[in-house]
């Protein structure tokens, strides 16, 4: 296991723990990165077949324009040497096309069970991993933090109590706003902790895959692609 992570807590116990806690999401972390890779190589596959398709279409006008030039002469004379070779071209660059059109629809439907199959389950299993192992750390140092200090806050506590103000735990609100005025978010400890990897895949599509987030519009549509597709 990396040194970021062997002395966070003091007690030998409470660290192991905590680092069987980060293991495990790191094997969750593992699973999400499979998907994201399957979801970035089919968006790559498609955009790369998209620019197929416009490049064959470009082509295509292009001996279509070369077609029609050498049809017909000044005089009227209809020439077609040369007609069948681009005719030809044209209807296998359509033939492509057409099967180029065939695999985009078919990917784009396997990227979409993917994403709201797949992905958003390890997602979610990553998000619960990494919730664990930060309200884990916190609550123990939270702990550690009390036990070391706990007879002055004790006295502290004691003392605001019975300050003479009327209503409310005076000692207690006392506390929380002398916490709020000084205590501030460590946005860099987390990475201490446990550091979650770029996505790889656009953001747009991982906005698509919780749009689905446990409804029955995503069950049923699950089941859809699963019959389309022949999944398992």
């Amino acid at each position: 296991m990396e040194n970021r992570f062997s002395s966070l807590l003091k007690q030998p116990g409470d660290q192991e723990w905590l680092l069987k806690l980060v293991s495990e999401a790191q094997e969750a972390e593992k699973i999400l990165l499979i998907e994201e890779n399957k979801v970035k190589f089919i968006n790559e596959n498609l955009a790369r077949n998209r620019a197929t398709i416009e490049a064959l279409r470009t082509e295509n006008k292009e001996l279509e324009a070369q077609a029609e030039k050498a049809s017909i002469d000044q005089y009227g004379a209809v020439n077609f040497s040369g007609f069948d070779t681009l005719s030809s071209k044209v209807f296998v660059n359509n033939a492509k096309i057409k099967k180029l059109e065939e695999v985009i629809a078919l990917f784009e439907k396997k990227r979409e069970y993917i994403l709201i199959r797949h992905y958003f389950r390890a997602n979610k299993e990553l998000n619960a991993k990494k919730k664990e192992v930060y309200q884990f750390a916190g609550h123990k140092m939270l702990e550690e933090f009390l036990a070391e200090n706990k007879e002055k806050l004790s006295r502290i506590y004691t003392l605001l109590h019975y300050v003479p103000i009327n209503g409310g735990d005076v000692g207690w609100d006392a506390i929380l706003k002398a916490l709020d005025a000084s205590v501030q978010r460590e946005p860099k400890l987390k990475e201490v902790i446990y550091e979650r990897s770029p996505l790889l895949i656009p953001e747009s599509d991982v906005r698509f895959a919780m749009d689905y987030h446990l409804n029955h519009t995503r069950l049923r549509r699950v089941e859809e692609l699963k019959k389309e597709l022949g999944e398992e």
